[in-house]
């Protein structure tokens, strides 16, 4: 009976420096991330409430060619935002 020899196996040895480059930059990133998201919180911006005055005219241009609907289109979206003067006025021709 012959018993075979065993051969030892190398070991496979993991290269871990690239593994351990990324952490340190996902590292770096996220420092530089939460630095820059507390700087932005810090700032304040004024930014106009919902009682400042918009528009309060609206100037409707129509030539012969215009459909209606079109111009019926604009008065309702100028009614739908509070709009309270509003002008109509038709053109010979779309040159102004």
């Amino acid at each position: 009976m012959r018993i075979r020899q065993t051969i030892p196996e190398e070991e496979v040895a993991i290269n871990l420096m690239p593994l351990i480059d990324m952490v340190f930059l996902l590292l770096i990133f996220f420092l530089v991330a939460t630095t820059f998201a507390q700087a932005e919180k810090d700032r304040s911006v004024n930014l106009p409430g919902s009682d400042s005055p918009g528009p309060s005219s609206l100037l409707v241009l129509a030539d012969g060619d215009c459909r209606h609907e079109t111009v019926v289109m604009a008065l309702d979206a100028g009614n739908a935002v509070g709009i309270e003067h509003v002008r109509l006025a038709t053109t010979d021709d779309m040159d102004y």
